[in-house]
């Protein structure tokens, strides 16, 4: 198993804090997600988690699939937009049976998934009176390449001013990222820590916020996501104007409890 940020070989933790770890330093302790995710795969040298193996080998179309080589803090540009890539905490090139498998890693303590989509774009709005804001075009574009209409029973489906844009991004992202190392299969995992610095109430509203995504972009499909479980497939749309032939996305959940 290889780690490199930029050139810089990462072969320990002190590797991950000093070439890709966070930017605000009081992230960077235990109970933290930056470090306690980094901590993982650095225990004894770099080596996949067993709890990656394990959520790997729950379903039939990621079993046997196990990380290669990856980047911690890889910035996948999913459009051709101006602005903010997506910044996945871990981008994996995997291989299995069937060839090259994309995986991104989104690594949680209980902060939240960013801002509502709502939220954004009354954000953009608001620029956009005194420059030219592409967050709107964005979302619109995101919004046609990987969401599927809300359908008739519109209750059980999130609204999409409701969903959380972090992980609209997230999953461009690993499209994206399957689309550059020419995989077919591409996996999202979320990896949530439960230390002595998160609040369970924190915990469950992501859980909410993550569940009603997922059955968002599944067509009501999915109702949630088990830790230490894959969903998928997931995507059913044909993913354009952002991608013309998306990989097989499958959403995975990594959940590790480290409390005293």
């Amino acid at each position: 198993m290889k780690l490199t940020q930029k050139n810089n070989s990462i072969t320990c933790l002190e590797d991950w804090g000093r070439f890709a770890g966070p930017k605000r330093g009081e992230q960077w302790v235990p109970g933290r997600s930056a470090y306690e995710f980094a901590n993982a795969w650095c225990k004894d040298g770099v080596a996949v988690p067993a709890a990656m193996v394990d959520l790997l080998d729950s379903h039939v179309a990621t079993r046997g699939v196990r990380p290669v080589e990856g980047v911690p803090e890889a910035r996948i540009h999913f459009d051709q937009r101006g602005g903010e890539p997506r910044n996945a905490d871990l981008a994996l090139r995997g291989e299995g049976h069937h060839g090259p498998f994309a995986i991104t890693v989104e690594a949680k303590a209980d902060e939240s998934f960013g801002q509502l989509v709502s939220e954004v774009l009354a954000d953009a709005i608001d620029r956009g009176l005194e420059s030219n804001s592409g967050a709107v075009p964005r979302v619109q574009s995101l919004v046609a390449s990987l969401l599927p209409p809300r359908g008739l029973e519109k209750r059980s489906r999130p609204a999409l001013r409701n969903l959380r844009y972090q992980l609209l991004t997230a999953v461009a992202g690993t499209l994206a990222y399957a689309r550059e190392i020419g995989a077919a299969r591409a996996l999202l995992v979320i990896h949530e820590f439960v230390t002595d610095r998160t609040t369970d109430a924190k915990h469950a509203a992501n859980s909410r916020d993550l569940d009603g995504f997922v059955k968002r972009l599944s067509a009501g499909e999915i109702d949630r996501v088990e830790g230490g479980q894959v969903a998928g497939p997931l995507l059913r749309v044909t993913g354009e104007p952002l991608f013309k032939s998306p990989a097989d996305l499958y959403l995975g959940k990594i959940v590790t409890r480290i409390r005293a």
